[in-house]
């Protein structure tokens, strides 16, 4: 029996559409920052994704970009971050997107969130490129989230020796030859 197209309901209650921002709950930034401290102002109906579990997150004194989230629709809006790098994962999404008969491409969809496009943002009154993805988690209490490698190389194929050698350094006890 294949299990290739099991579909489990999320094991999570909805919630209603509130916002965390009317209420008193200030989201969470990443690395210890809380919505007391001074952060970028974004955009009317965006604030800063309050589950993230991987990339980068907003840093204080930094102007390292986290993941955003669209109060209107629901969607993560994702810094496209250098331009070589953004124009790659945008071209990823598009490819994944418009795929419909290649074997190795058609199944990814089912694992990836959706792609809606790519839209500029100010941010600080700077434009900043996003990438605009549905959040797979929208609606949830209380999502369970986790980010897995998989394989030992964790590096884009087109990575800078600089970056290569930082991921490298990382997930060393994951990536010794077990067999």
């Amino acid at each position: 029996m294949s299990h290739h197209h099991l579909k489990l309901p999320p094991y999570q209650k909805r919630r209603g559409h509130a916002s965390s921002l009317s209420g008193k709950k200030q989201p969470v930034l990443g690395l210890g920052m809380s919505g007391d401290q001074p952060y970028p102002v974004f955009p009317e109906g965006v604030q800063p994704l309050e589950n993230q579990v991987a990339g980068h997150t907003f840093e204080q004194g930094t102007d390292i970009l986290g993941l955003l989230k669209n109060l209107d629709d629901g969607s993560i809006l994702k810094p496209a971050g250098k331009v070589l790098c953004g124009v790659r994962e945008i071209k990823f999404y598009e490819t994944i997107q418009a795929a419909t008969t290649e074997k190795d491409l058609v199944p990814l969809k089912e694992f990836i969130p959706g792609y809606k496009g790519h839209l500029k943002l100010p941010i600080d009154g700077k434009p900043v490129e996003f990438i605009k993805l549905t959040d797979l988690t929208h609606g949830m209490l209380e999502p369970c989230i986790m980010d897995v490698k998989i394989g030992c190389r964790t590096w884009d194929p087109l990575a800078t020796p600089e970056k290569r050698k930082a991921e490298e350094s990382k997930y060393q006890a994951c990536k010794r030859n077990l067999g």
